[in-house]
């Protein structure tokens, strides 16, 4: 709520001893607030009595009137300070708090990074494996020329494609249910049935059944026809009638805009450079057109008439990773996502910026060292063969909601399978019995649950675990870097040793327990790469914009670990 002009420049409360700010247009960033910093609140001799105070609409209490603690926790971001007085309009003050082992410049940095690594991996990894277009990250809009390029591009790809469907579409055959007059009813089966209505009274001569006097004129009968309504098909026509028309029409219409201004200025100075701009923005504009009058020709093939246009986003199905016409087709789909569809920030900024900077550092960093290793293992031959990474991807929006103790991410190379796991939970022994699995020996008796694994299968049979966990902590070292906590140490050591893997070495004999965790490394906002332990037992230093001697550094120490994983 804005702050009325007449008491704008009256301190009603100070923060930490500094007047805070009720204009609207402040943030109060110069009170230099972070989480987990215990503030004090205290209320001036201008303000009125009694004062009620409400951060993001949560009331603080106080035991003394007219001094207040408030203790901002694990969130980064605007909060908002709301005071109350009887018979006075309530004043909003917004107050930024900077992360905490943060600048505010790489929590920034840092959300940002994280939209760009998640959807380049899921981009990456929900292409075909035949041709994987590359991923460009849109977050502001382009020049009408530049889309016009990229979208006549995909068009003239898109001709000779339609017309190998328009000669064969896919189809399969679904139930129909029709009604049908007894007359042409050519034999009884069990998925006939009798409709309410006029009867036929049958001579005693037919009747089989003594009992049936009367048989109904009308009936419903399922049958299997062929049909065209198809996911395949229904991605086709919304990617026609909808998805490339709507580019188009964007496109034609600010290369019109642009059309005018430029018509303007050439009356007034006939550049020729003016000219040759305004016949070209024309030429775009008579092309869009053009273009979108055969998406709708395309549109409207007679296999697409009865196929409903509703569409979930794309997922890459069996028929459109391997029919020929229909890969190449999805292939332009991607194509058009990747390269034309604007992302829209605010939505996933906000989001982001409603969790917890640790959480939030935790999914950076996990998803940081998924995207080297799918990389690094990429070079060594492995492709992918399966991405489950995310919950939801909405048309234009990323849902960071990660999937797990599930196989999010596969790849293979020959009998070698490799599985990222995220938060997987390793059940303790207790619970699992005699049955075969990787199981947690821990002393308390509870499961293991690190943030990611990456478990290596040899012919469906665990054979190395490498464990992830991030942890948005560090102490100073005495030579002044930032270093890992010993008890975070300490609980990779607990993972290495706990996590086993159990099962028979013959059938019916006894069961055995073998130690498979190859290496375990902390995540951490620190300064300090560390191993120990032979290099079983690391520590990873991860800041947004890392440094290219840095990122080249944890490249080869990763590439250490797979190779110790016989990967």
């Amino acid at each position: 709520m804005d702050t009325p002009a007449s008491g704008a420049s009256v301190t009603w409360l100070t923060i930490n001893d500094q007047p805070l700010s009720f204009a609207p247009d402040s943030d109060n960033a110069a009170l230099n607030i972070r989480e987990y910093q215990t503030c004090y609140i205290k209320v001036t001799s201008q303000a009125p009595h009694p004062l009620s105070l409400m951060v993001d609409e949560v009331p603080l209490h106080t035991e003394h009137y007219g001094l207040w603690q408030w203790r901002p926790e694990h969130y980064a971001g605007l909060y908002r300070l709301t005071v109350s007085a009887p018979g006075i309009e309530p004043r909003t003050a917004w107050v930024r708090v900077f992360p905490q082992k943060l600048s505010q410049r790489l929590y920034e940095q840092m959300k940002s990074e994280l939209a760009a690594l998640a959807l380049d991996l899921w981009f990456r990894l929900v292409s075909p494996a035949v041709e994987r277009t590359a991923f460009a990250r849109r977050l502001e809009e382009t020049s009408p020329l530049h889309d016009y390029k990229q979208i006549r591009s995909i068009m003239e790809k898109l001709r000779p494609v339609m017309l190998q469907i328009r000669r064969r579409p896919h189809s399969t055959l679904q139930p129909v249910v029709r009604p049908c007059n007894w007359q042409a009813l050519a034999h009884c089966s069990g998925e006939m049935q009798p409709q309410p209505g006029p009867c036929l009274e049958l001579p005693a001569s037919w009747r089989p059944f003594g009992d049936v006097r009367h048989l109904p004129q009308e009936w419903q009968v399922e049958e299997s026809q062929l049909s065209y309504d198809v996911y395949e098909n229904r991605l086709l026509k919304h990617f026609l009638r909808q998805q490339l028309p709507a580019r188009l029409s964007l496109i034609e219409e600010r290369a019109l805009a642009e059309a005018q201004r430029r018509e303007a200025i050439y009356q007034r100075y006939y550049n020729d450079e003016d000219r040759l701009l305004l016949e070209r923005l024309r030429r775009v504009i008579d092309e869009c057109r053009q273009m979108k009058r055969r998406c709708l020709f395309w549109g409207s093939e007679p296999f697409l008439k009865t196929v409903q246009p509703a569409v979930l986003p794309g997922k890459a199905t069996q028929v459109l990773l391997k029919h020929p016409a229909y890969s190449r087709f999805f292939q332009l789909y991607l194509q058009f996502q990747q390269r034309l569809i604007v992302v829209n920030s605010e939505r996933y900024v906000n989001e982001l910026g409603q969790r917890k900077v640790s959480e939030l550092y935790e999914m950076w960093s996990v998803f940081t060292m998924t995207h080297l290793a799918v990389e690094l293992l990429e070079e060594r031959g492995y492709r992918l063969t399966s991405n489950t990474t995310f919950y939801e991807v909405e048309k234009r929006y990323f849902e960071f909601e990660v999937r797990k103790n599930v196989a999010s991410i596969v790849l293979a190379k020959g009998d070698r399978e490799i599985l990222f796991k995220y938060e997987p939970l390793y059940p303790h022994i207790s619970t699992v019995g005699r049955r075969p699995g990787l199981v947690s020996t821990t002393m308390s008796g509870g499961p293991q649950m690190p943030d990611m694994a990456i478990e290596v299968y040899r012919n469906g049979e665990p054979q190395q675990v490498l464990v992830f966990d991030a942890k948005y902590r560090w102490q100073r070292l005495p030579n002044g870097q930032y270093g890992p906590k010993e008890e975070d140490i300490n609980k990779m050591h607990r993972y290495r040793n706990n996590i086993q893997y159990q099962c028979f070495r013959r059938p019916g004999g006894p069961l055995h327990r073998y130690k498979i965790v190859a290496s375990a490394s902390i995540l951490y906002p620190g300064t300090g790469l560390q191993a120990e332990d032979d290099g079983h037992i690391r520590a990873f230093p991860l800041l947004p914009g890392l440094a290219e001697r840095r990122l080249r550094a944890i490249r080869m120490q990763l590439n250490e670990l797979l190779t110790a994983a016989q990967l």
